[in-house]
């Protein structure tokens, strides 16, 4: 849980530019336990938050206590997705350090696309470099064989580069209506530490580190992508900088490589929407 109160969180979103939010279902329990869900939907609609999502739904593949844990945590999401007007919710690729059976995700993947469906809502899968699936490839292949509408993709630039996917590679193995969620950020051309303490502590602002934003945005656009552009800047000096001047930095630094990636897209003649 975030130390800074949900509404000034929300507040200081609106203030710097921001149009979309993301919770995670902890921030859903305190919201239900304090203000209420209507509150926070007013709170959001009066900051100009358009898109708002959800994450992050881990286990759905499992068996046993951990699935019933998830299922409980899955239901809770769909309820205050329906009231809240959210669209897509997140969730995790295997972190476990043995995989199941591929068979096995892409049964379940499509049991809760469909149970998804059913409460109007969709779900996006993150693939993790350190998890299962860990490529873009996979992810999609998983999407791809479970066959379900409101079941997709987040595809986050810091996975892709440390997974080892070029970006033609990576629009190789999307299909054109699979992208639901794509996620920006920065980071150094090497990981820092372990994967695990590169990804919660080392991400940079788009255009500090070594990944080429412009690059990535351009590819997705490729795709067909037309949706809206998440940011996720986790990192040990992002948590120390004030909500307000952090949330502008990371907003200023995602419009320019935004910007780039219109510039070069634009080459021959064929500029963007």
């Amino acid at each position: 849980m975030s130390p800074v109160p949900l509404r000034e969180r929300i507040e200081a979103a609106g203030r710097t530019g921001w149009s979309g939010f993301g919770l995670f279902h902890k921030d859903l329990i305190e919201a239900r336990q304090t203000i209420g869900l209507s509150t926070l939907g007013a709170i959001l609609r009066d900051n100009g938050m358009k898109h708002v999502e959800f994450e992050f739904l881990t286990d759905w593949w499992a068996e046993g206590a951990a699935r019933a844990e998830s299922d409980r945590i899955r239901t809770h999401m769909f309820e205050c997705a329906g009231e809240l007007g959210v669209q897509t919710i997140k969730v995790s690729s295997d972190l476990s350090p043995t995989p199941r059976p591929s068979d096995q995700y892409i049964e379940h993947f499509a049991l809760l696309a469909r149970d998804a469906e059913r409460h109007g809502v969709r779900v996006a899968l993150e693939f993790m470099p350190m998890a299962h699936p860990r490529t873009v490839r996979g992810a999609a292949d998983i999407v791809r064989k479970a066959g379900e509408r409101a079941g997709g993709l987040c595809i986050d630039i810091w996975h892709v580069n440390r997974a080892g996917t070029s970006y033609e590679e990576m629009t190789a193995a999307v299909d054109p209506d699979m992208v639901f969620v794509v996620e920006l950020n920065d980071a150094a051309s090497a990981p820092e530490g372990t994967l695990w303490e590169d990804t919660v502590n080392s991400r940079r602002y788009c255009g500090d580190g070594d990944f080429d934003v412009p690059k990535f945005v351009a590819a997705i656009l490729s795709t067909g992508y037309r949706g809206h552009w998440g940011v996720e800047i986790i990192s040990a000096s992002h948590r120390r900088t004030p909500v307000e001047d952090g949330l502008r930095l990371a907003h200023d630094a995602a419009i320019r490589s935004l910007d780039d990636a219109h510039d070069l897209t634009r080459v021959g003649g064929a500029a963007t929407p």
